[in-house]
């Protein structure tokens, strides 16, 4: 009996709200580091050493359930969720807005899983269609916004791959979050050396990255794949993009042109109406 029989769908609408409202949480946060004392490899480096230290007590069953599990899909969660897609995420932040994270990365997905998918008829649903008409205009409607929206559409496509290789492995939600995390850490932990800023921006960057993006949105989220499954999972999180724009103009003042609002509308349509094609019964 699979884990979708055995758990309430209650539980896994539950944890994709938690997990929508991570990202948001992550979109801005991210966005923030332009204006805070800390750089981007600082930043991921606490956004991934808090888990792996907080979870330390899970490192050996951790440890068994990856050595049990496929390398690959392994390897495609570590590198899908872990640093590169941080530093490909902050970087297309930077050269955009808040707004375009959370609209180019959560609306391409549906389009990725497509490609992916290797069904190209799938390709032809009106969502798709609308999707990806919608990113095309975000990029043109946002001065700047080009480079930006490029640099984001590759950490969507790890975000992806790190999103089906999650379907693929009976791993648990924390061992996901360790498999991301202690790899990253290796990795940007020396940033920290020397690292000099305001312990208020420290503490933000714990809770909404380190906490908040870290362990609650990686444990909601593969919640939400084992209850609800991938195409329900990624096509539900329609709303997150007009959350993430609309904070994001009132926090940094980041105000949308018409033709990048006609952008987040067609994106938003789009997620939805593929999500009510493909939701489960």
């Amino acid at each position: 009996m699979t884990a979708r029989a055995v758990v309430p769908r209650s539980v896994g609408i539950t944890a994709l709200l938690v997990a929508m409202a991570a990202w948001a949480g992550f979109a801005l946060s991210t966005r923030a580091i332009g204006t805070s004392h800390l750089s981007v490899p600082e930043v991921c480096a606490v956004r991934y050493l808090t888990p792996t230290v907080l979870l330390a007590p899970w490192w050996p069953r951790a440890w068994r359930e990856v050595r049990a599990a496929d390398p690959l899909a392994c390897a495609l969660i570590a590198a899908g969720g872990g640093a590169p897609f941080f530093v490909l995420t902050a970087l297309g932040a930077k050269l955009s807005s808040a707004g375009h994270i959370s609209i180019v990365n959560l609306g391409a997905a549906p389009v990725l899983l497509g490609l992916f998918a290797r069904d190209p008829a799938r390709l032809l649903r009106p969502g798709l269609a609308v999707i990806t008409v919608g990113i095309a205009l975000l990029a043109i409607g946002t001065p700047g916004g080009g480079a930006g929206v490029a640099v984001l559409l590759l950490s969507a496509t790890l975000w992806t791959l790190y999103t089906t290789a999650q379907a693929r492995v009976s791993l648990s939600p924390l061992t996901v979050v360790l498999l991301m995390s202690a790899p990253s850490t290796v990795l940007s932990a020396p940033a920290l050396i020397g690292l000099d800023a305001p312990g208020g921006e420290i503490a933000l960057f714990v809770a909404a990255q380190g906490i908040g993006s870290g362990i609650v949105s990686a444990v909601a989220y593969a919640v939400a794949i084992r209850v609800l499954g991938v195409p329900a999972t990624t096509l539900a999180s329609a709303l997150t993009p007009v959350l993430v724009a609309v904070l994001s103009a009132l926090l940094f003042g980041e105000v949308l042109t018409v033709i990048a609002c006609a952008g987040l509308v067609l994106v938003s349509t789009g997620v939805a109406v593929q999500g009510l094609g493909r939701a489960p019964a």
